[in-house]
């Protein structure tokens, strides 16, 4: 029997030799009497998807307590879902084994770390310290006794991609976020799942299906299957969907598997409400590409009637228009379906948009169904309409947001409001009422902060920004 204490040193031999180890797995880096988990062999006919479950990582991981961080690596999905007080706090891109040199999935945990780590090579060459030229980047943490581990790199181009030699690579700012987390024991959970599926279930009046919510949407998103472990996708596709209790129109699957091949991730969903400032915007959302950065796709003609504005199809160009605007477009069961960035250039609207967390018990929108105990956590797409509203008559739909406040086009206002506005080029500054505001040139155009804004206007009118927009009255 080992002492207390020449456990702890063992503890701590093989901790250190964890830090050690390079983007591969390490021969000889088994630890004596305790082999921990047993890797896969190359393309076990076990790996793959689970049969029996349909994955997503708005689903709290089984086993996972609410006070203790844990990590989620979908291989498929070349992701990192992190874990904190019992809700997902981050969702990493990754890169991950290559066809051959699969990432080995099951239940593992954090056996080692290191700040700064030294990588060596398995084929003889010379270590390689930290700096620019390591390719383990700025941090190490080793979750495998055969010298697997989540480190940063020093190409980052990879992120995204299967090429490594099966360890999984961060891009360092994560890598360094994910080992500030996490600790020695944290879990890590690794799964290979190409579609990831959760349902919402309605709680909001009586079931009749013997006591079962009944579902309400879906949040779906597919990846290719990268190590080709399923062999007939849209089947595939359609069992997951069974297993899971939902049905899409046969079509609707067509065009997902269709988008999937021109982008890395497409998705669908139905479950989460989008809010155009207060208003419900009757339409599902649809998600193209693996950057969260992309703007969403949305109903070109339920968010354009909610702007009060209209919308078409041009027949000769084939594309939707808002108000006689052409903007670009898919076509998704039979409606147009455009990005906000699109939407905003052809609408002539700063349409601001962020993903809002639904937490469980939190009032939705009325018309959004309640949260069901399928997904723990539900987003919200909040769509800023960049409107300037005054004595509630809109003057202007160039509002926009930033980080220190939202900014109103200065001119517009001052003209309706029949205010002096000039221009002083010996001092550059702008005069307003007589005194000189801060401003910010966007385009030619000033726009001045909504406080600044605010102080302006003191003793002639009040100024409110809320979701509907900037609201000025007099």
């Amino acid at each position: 029997m080992l002492s207390r204490l020449s456990r702890r040193l063992v503890a701590l031999v093989l901790s250190v030799a964890l830090s050690l180890v390079g983007s591969g797995p390490i021969a000889g880096a088994t630890a004596p009497n305790d082999p921990g988990p047993v890797e896969p062999r190359p393309f076990p006919d076990d790996y793959g998807p689970d049969p029996a479950t349909c994955f997503s990582p708005l689903r709290l991981p089984s086993e996972a307590s609410a006070g203790e961080p844990r990590l989620v690596l979908n291989v498929a999905a070349r992701q990192l879902y992190v874990y904190s007080e019992g809700t997902l706090v981050a969702a990493y891109p990754t890169a991950v084994g290559r066809l051959g040199h699969h990432t080995p999935t099951g239940r593992y945990s954090i056996l080692g770390k290191a700040c700064g780590p030294t990588w060596y090579p398995t084929d003889g060459r010379p270590p390689v310290p930290p700096g620019p030229l390591n390719p383990l980047g700025t941090r190490w943490m080793g979750w495998s006794w055969s010298g697997y581990g989540l480190h940063g790199t020093n190409a980052d181009w990879s992120i995204g991609q299967a090429v490594s030699l099966g360890c999984v690579r961060l891009h360092n700012s994560d890598a360094e976020k994910v080992f500030d987390l996490v600790r020695i024991g944290t879990p890590l959970e690794v799964v290979y799942e190409p579609v990831e599926l959760a349902i919402l279930r309605d709680n909001g009046g009586e079931p009749d299906n013997g006591g079962e919510p009944e579902p309400a949407g879906l949040v779906l998103t597919l990846f290719p299957d990268i190590y080709g472990r399923v062999p007939d996708y849209a089947a595939f596709l359609q069992s997951r969907l069974a297993l899971a209790g939902w049905t899409l129109p046969a079509e609707t699957v067509t065009w997902l598997l269709g988008a999937l091949v021109g982008y890395e991730a497409v998705g669908l969903d139905t479950a989460s409400p989008v809010l155009l400032g207060s208003r419900l915007v009757d339409t599902p959302i649809v998600r193209l590409g693996r950057s969260p950065d992309d703007a969403p796709f949305v109903a070109v003609r339920a968010v354009a009637e909610a702007l009060d504005l209209g919308a078409g199809w041009d027949q000769a160009l084939g594309q939707a228009t808002v108000d006689g605007i052409a903007v670009p477009a898919v076509i998704m069961g039979g409606r147009a379906f455009a990005g906000l960035d699109d939407l905003a250039a052809a609408s002539g609207t700063n349409l601001d948009w962020t993903w809002d967390v639904v937490e469980p018990g939190e009032s939705a929108p009325a018309a959004a169904p309640a949260l069901g105990q399928d997904l723990f956590l539900l987003h919200r797409l909040a769509i800023f309409p960049g409107l300037v509203y005054v004595d509630g008559c809109v003057i202007s739909r160039q509002a926009f947001r930033r980080g220190d406040g939202t900014y109103v086009p200065l001119r517009t206002v001052a003209e309706t409001l029949g205010l002096p506005l000039q221009w002083e080029p010996s001092t550059g500054l702008v005069i307003f009422r007589g005194l000189p505001v801060p401003v910010l040139i966007d385009d030619g155009r000033s726009f001045i902060r909504d406080e600044d804004l605010a102080a302006a206007l003191t003793g002639l009118a009040t100024l409110q920004v809320t979701a509907d927009g900037v609201l000025i009255g007099r």
